[in-house]
């Protein structure tokens, strides 16, 4: 059985580069946007797969989703057990997330076959813009690299300036990660968290 990422708070990978513990593999991902919150979104839902398909295929998908924890950026990070090579996600922005009825997405995007570089933290930033918003149940058409998709993102090393920590710290979870080789079964705190 392959290990599976983990989604960590922010707080624990400022401790990892601190020097705490040793070097971890991870790819702490920065969500930069123009939106106004709560008025234009007040929701995020992200949810993520092992290997360098989007999520959604047949394998385990693991994620969360909660109100948004304040203004931008924001940042969460992944780490790697050892044997996964890469990752993919999709990010949803909401509006209404917080009424009885269900949220409209605001922004989508997708990236694809992130690689970890190992016992190294990197960080890739995404934004998520006004002018990549859907108007109802149509979002924008294919030829905008702001707005796009993205398959194997150039990442940077981790620049704490630019990922603010425990932005993510609060989210609940909406799936749970699985069960990584030779460890108990997921607890709390090993979800993605705002």
């Amino acid at each position: 059985m392959r290990a599976i990422p983990r989604f960590v708070s922010s707080l624990c990978l400022l401790a990892a580069v601190a020097g705490c513990h040793d070097p971890l593999t991870q790819v702490v991902i920065v969500f930069q946007s123009d939106l106004d919150t709560p008025n234009d979104a007040d929701g995020i839902q992200m949810i993520a797969a092992e290997g360098a398909l989007a999520p959604g295929g047949s394998g385990p998908v693991f994620g969360s989703a909660g109100p948004l924890p304040g203004t931008f950026p924001l940042s969460v990070g992944v780490t790697s057990a050892g044997a996964t090579a890469s990752f993919s996600f999709t990010v949803e922005l909401l509006a209404g997330f917080n009424n009885n009825q269900p949220p409209s997405i605001v922004v989508n995007r997708t990236v694809t076959d992130i690689r970890f570089v190992d016992e190294q933290t990197m960080m890739l930033v995404l934004p998520l813009l006004r002018v990549c918003a859907c108007q109802g149940t149509s979002c924008p058409n294919p030829g905008d690299p702001l707005c796009d998709n993205v398959d194997k993102p150039t990442l940077q090393p981790f620049d704490p300036a630019i990922a603010p920590p425990s932005t993510m710290l609060g989210l609940s979870n909406a799936v749970q990660p699985m069960p990584l080789p030779g460890r108990p079964a997921a607890g709390p705190e090993d979800g993605m968290r705002p």
